[in-house]
Order: C-alpha cells, then sequence, then structure tokens
C-alpha cells in the first residue's frame, strides 16, 4: 500500500532546453526545484535551505526525477546545424 505523497510537482515557465518544475507541499509551500543537470545527465532536486523530507517525498521526488529523465532521453538529437541556431 503507497502511502498518500505530500508534495505536487509544477511547471515552472521554459526558461531553456530543459523543463523545471517547482516541487510544493500539499500546502502551496515551495521546497525546492527539479532541474536538469547537465554534468550529471539528469534531473535532479535542488532542495532549498531548512527542508525536511520524510522517506516517501523523497521516493515521490526520486521516481518524478527518473520518470523526467527518462522522458528527455526519447526525444530526437539535434543536428549539428539545430545546435548553432539554438
Amino acid at each position: 500500500m503507497k502511502k498518500k505523497s505530500w508534495i505536487i510537482f509544477k511547471s515552472l515557465p521554459p526558461s531553456g532546453k530543459t523543463e523545471w518544475w517547482s516541487v510544493l507541499t500539499l500546502a502551496g509551500v515551495d521546497i525546492g526545484t527539479v532541474k536538469w543537470h547537465a554534468a550529471w545527465r539528469q534531473y535532479t532536486f535542488w532542495p532549498l535551505a531548512y527542508t525536511v523530507f520524510e522517506r516517501q517525498c523523497l521516493r515521490d521526488i526520486a521516481e518524478f526525477c527518473e520518470a523526467e529523465t527518462a522522458k528527455r532521453r526519447t526525444l530526437p538529437k539535434l543536428t549539428a546545424e539545430q545546435k548553432v541556431g539554438a
């Protein structure tokens, strides 16, 4: 039985090549951001200072990052010409 999640992911306006999400409590309090980490080639969670997480929240965040990374990896690769124009 999966415990009810205490967090939600809200898409942020585009600011580059990758998507970003704000991670919020059910009460609407911002606790961090999920964004692409180029060096690691995957989505990662960037928590705000002085935030505390229980294990189900951490699992939910990890599953979200894994799912979004998998979706991004299925996108077609840019050609050299497309990269220059981007």
